[in-house]
């Protein structure tokens, strides 16, 4: 996250040792490419001629006014980035036209763990290395600036994913939590992992956020090019030429397809019974669903020879992971459905995890 620190005067500090502190955790989690900070002029200067602050703070800072000029014209086109006010405790959240600042007191980096990365709850591991290749993606092809994104990682473990939350909110800790809708019809509602999500947890009153993604899985954000380099049977090679034909006439069917499982018609029934028409006219053109009698009636007859359309299997996000990693991203295909969701969340994650991009600067 980048920290714009106001209202600070370091020749001071030698008798408010807290502040001193603070400003050199500050300084040092720039320097160690954890977080940005931005500081004004004056202060640079009095930290560097100052006689109270080490030579690893000193040479940080110039670090910092090397710097100053580029992350200056960053600090405007962040989706939220944070002020550190040492004229100030506590936290409080500023909307600006289209942009959010988190005003937090100077007291909160005294504690040297609270320069750390900030913290990023998913579901899992896995989702925290897609989300992180999103986030790279952002960072390289969609944003104009010149940033790279690191997080620590807090494994919510899907139901866990509230819990971990709520336990680092109650720590006082910097944290940005992602999850799943798990809905599976558009009327539907979320399911139990984000529907325990309140509103205040999803709205910036704090320092932590929780967004619950506007699509049924993780899975759902993988481009379709991305899925078809990792096929690993004939019925996943089915199921994928028929995703692949629906995305041309009926894209909102990938938003809540569950990609792991599949999907039967007898399901299917059921769920727009109760919630209204969409997967019936989605798979209308699918001659193995449309030509069934239950599928005209929309009533399950028990026939014990449902048609399906095959899941990719719980190895899915696994596969496309481990390929990812190793592609270069700038030739990956995008689907524009996809490359919004991605924009999207990885706006959000240059806003909360941006680093520097150069090597940790030398501190002595």
């Amino acid at each position: 996250m980048l920290f714009k620190i106001e209202n600070c005067s370091p020749n001071i500090y030698l008798n408010h040792l807290d502040k001193l502190r603070a400003l050199e955790n500050l300084i040092h989690t720039n320097g160690l490419r954890k977080n940005i900070v931005f500081l004004d002029r004056n202060t640079i200067s009095d930290v560097k001629y100052s006689d109270i602050y080490s030579a690893s703070t000193k040479n940080f800072v110039i670090d910092i006014e090397k710097q100053r000029r580029e992350y200056g014209a960053i600090v405007e086109k962040l989706a939220v980035y944070s002020i550190v006010d040492f004229d100030f405790k506590g936290v409080q959240c500023i909307r600006k036209i289209d942009q959010w600042i988190i005003r937090i007191g100077y007291d909160f980096f005294c504690d040297p763990e609270n320069i750390s990365p900030v913290n990023l709850v998913t579901e899992g591991k896995l989702d925290f290395d897609f989300y992180s290749l999103i986030a790279k993606y952002y960072a390289k092809y969609l944003s104009s600036t010149n940033l790279e994104v690191n997080f620590k990682f807090n494994n919510g473990g899907g139901s866990q994913s509230k819990p971990i939350f709520d336990n680092l909110v109650s720590e006082g800790k910097i944290v940005l939590c992602i999850t799943d809708n798990d809905k599976s019809h558009p009327n539907k509602g979320e399911g139990s992992t984000s529907s325990v999500f309140t509103i205040s947890d999803r709205s910036y009153n704090g320092k932590s956020l929780a967004h619950v993604i506007d699509v049924r899985e993780i899975e759902s954000l993988i481009p379709l090019k991305a899925i078809e380099n990792t096929l690993s049977s004939n019925d996943q090679v089915d199921t994928f030429e028929e995703i692949k034909s629906l995305n041309t006439y009926y894209p909102q069917f990938r938003q809540y397809f569950d990609h792991k499982e599949g999907l039967n018609l007898e399901n299917v029934i059921n769920i727009d019974n109760d919630h209204g028409n969409f997967w019936l006219p989605a798979l209308s053109n699918i001659s193995r669903f449309s030509n069934r009698e239950c599928f005209k009636d929309s009533a399950c007859y028990s026939c014990n020879s449902c048609p399906k359309m095959i899941g990719f299997g719980d190895n899915m996000l696994k596969r496309v992971v481990a390929d990812l990693s190793k592609s270069n991203l700038r030739r990956l295909q995008i689907e524009p459905e996809v490359i919004s969701h991605w924009r999207n969340i990885g706006e959000l994650m240059m806003a909360w995890g941006c680093v520097p991009v150069s090597s940790i600067s030398r501190a002595s």
